[in-house]
């Protein structure tokens, strides 16, 4: 049975996120050690990502280390996955994606409805600043999710991912689940994926037996709306792709001049990532 070295960011969430996919492959594999890695995103976390090269940074070292052989596959957020990475590499999704929903958690309101105009929410996703309403005031937001819940005491809530919270145990805290038609959670949001060698296509058989073909679709969808209009960590985007009875239900949204546009389109899960494109498309057009 195979040997697997397992490269991850060494964050709490990241390594919890690891451990799944871990226990996942554990029947498939003879031994598998997890390599924490210390990724630019972990280390320049005092300024918003915009400003420092967008959420590549968080796949950068491990990245380096697929290529130079130290680790045979990397463990992600496929939220962290730019639109575009080194062509030697594949990325794909494993495990079923959680609740990909952002949440609101506040030490002082129990949902958004009842903030007060000139609330200060936390949150440096230009997506979710976009879909905010214009009466909160938004400040930045970085760092790990217990730093981030620690200096949500100092304000009137933030805003963060429903499935980092789960993951760690910390469910708890959610004051409120927002629904999509509220705002809409960012691109593969919820979902994990696995980073490999294209040349090593025996991993890939590997990786698609922990794989789930509806987060697949979902993702791939999701995605190829990214890829379409190019975006990065300085794009307000957000895309949520939802299965039901073979059909799948795309929810596109796309920033501009501080106005979040939606497009909501539907098809075949055949064709997923056509959907995805053709929704990128029209709201481009927009």
């Amino acid at each position: 049975m195979l040997s697997l070295r397992v490269g991850t960011r060494c964050s709490p969430l990241a390594l919890a996120q690891a451990r799944l996919v871990e226990r996942a492959l554990a029947p498939y594999c003879a031994k598998i050690d997890l390599i924490g890695v210390r990724t630019s995103g972990d280390i320049v976390s005092d300024v918003p990502l915009t400003e420092v090269g967008g959420k590549a940074l968080f796949l950068k070292e491990l990245e380096e280390r697929l290529l130079t052989g130290e680790i045979d596959i990397a463990v992600h957020s496929m939220k962290d996955v730019p639109a575009f990475y080194h062509g030697d590499l594949e990325v794909l999704p494993v495990l079923k994606r959680a609740i990909p929903n952002d949440v609101f958690v506040s030490f002082r309101y129990p949902n958004m409805l009842s903030l007060p105009n000139g609330a200060v929410i936390g949150t440096c996703a230009p997506r979710r600043v976009i879909q905010l309403n214009q009466r909160f005031r938004v400040v930045p937001l970085r760092g790990n999710i217990a730093t981030r819940i620690e200096k949500a005491k100092n304000l009137d809530g933030i805003i963060l991912a429903f499935c980092g919270l789960e993951r760690l145990g910390l469910h708890t805290m959610i004051s409120e689940v927002i629904d999509p038609s509220i705002m809409i959670p960012g691109v593969a949001q919820g979902a994990l994926c696995v980073e490999f060698r294209k040349k090593d296509r025996f991993l890939r058989e590997l990786i698609l037996k922990i794989s789930d073909r509806e987060t697949m679709i979902c993702t791939a969808a999701e995605r190829a709306f990214l890829e379409e209009i190019n975006g990065d960590c300085k794009t307000a985007l957000g895309a949520l792709a939802v299965v039901k009875t073979n059909t799948l239900h795309f929810t596109g949204m796309l920033g501009r001049d501080r106005i979040p546009r939606y497009f909501r389109t539907s098809g075949s899960c055949l064709h997923a990532r056509q959907i995805g494109r053709s929704a990128a498309l029209a709201l481009l057009r927009m």
